[in-house]
Formats: structure tokens, C-alpha cells, sequence
């Protein structure tokens, strides 16, 4: 006991001695925090972002796309986009990547699904955007 106070009377002096021969008290700052990374868009993202707006200007620059992956195969579902304004080709890599880390995950996990197949309904321009046509109509 009485060696922790001899300690703490010892580290008070100092602190009175440093500060008596700065004639400026030192000055504090807080760190600066570094920028929070963004976290990484998930492939369901990347797709988002990659059809954008889907705007056209008649239906020959509307496209499907077949996303994701159902546990019984084929895709859960499809999306629309232009090509007025996405590069086909890197939504077909995206969707591809995502369908097979999907399909990975279902044999991991033994997921069932009803196994209902998802028909292509195709695209069509409507308003100026790309959007999945109704079961039973077809592109003009």
C-alpha cells in the first residue's frame, strides 16, 4: 500500500513538474478516424446498378435476364434491362456468377425448392423503360 502511493505521489510531481516548464499547455487532438470503406455491392446489386433505368426506345433494345437460382434448377426469376444502356455482356457474367453461388449454397445447405419452372416472359419497351411482358403477350 504504501509503495502505490509513494508511486502515485511520484507520478503527480512529475505531471506538476512537466507542466510548470511548458509555458503552453500542450494541445490535444483526437485522432482522425479513416473513412469508413464502402461495403462490397452483393451481385444482386451489382446487377441493380448495371440495368439502371432500362430506358429504350422501342422493344428491340429489350432484353431478360435470367437471375438468381432456383434448388431444382433454372433460374428463380427474370429481369428486365435495356441495351440502350447496360452492357449485356457484363449482366450475363453477373448473373451467371450469381446463379452459381447460389446453386453452391443450395447443395451446401440442402435447400429444396417447389421447382416450379420460371418461363422467360420477355421484355418489352413501355414508356420509355424496359419491363417484363405479361404470360401470353409478345414484343411489337
Amino acid at each position: 500500500m504504501k509503495t502505490y502511493l509513494s508511486l502515485r505521489v511520484s507520478i503527480a510531481a512529475l505531471f506538476l513538474v512537466a507542466g510548470s516548464a511548458c509555458s503552453e499547455a500542450p494541445t490535444v487532438t483526437a485522432p482522425i478516424a479513416a473513412p469508413a470503406a464502402k461495403p462490397a455491392l452483393t451481385l444482386a446489386q451489382q446487377i441493380d446498378t448495371e440495368i439502371g433505368s432500362a430506358a429504350c426506345d422501342n422493344a428491340k433494345q429489350c432484353r431478360s435476364l435470367p437471375v438468381g437460382h432456383k434448388a431444382c434448377g433454372g433460374p428463380e426469376g427474370y429481369r428486365a434491362y435495356s441495351t440502350k444502356t447496360s452492357n449485356a455482356d457484363k449482366l450475363v457474367r453477373l448473373a451467371t456468377q450469381q446463379a452459381d453461388e447460389q446453386k453452391a449454397a443450395d447443395a451446401a445447405s440442402g435447400r429444396m425448392s417447389n421447382c416450379a419452372m420460371a418461363m422467360d416472359p420477355g421484355a418489352t419497351c413501355n414508356a420509355g423503360t424496359c419491363v417484363l411482358q405479361k404470360a401470353g403477350t409478345s414484343a411489337q
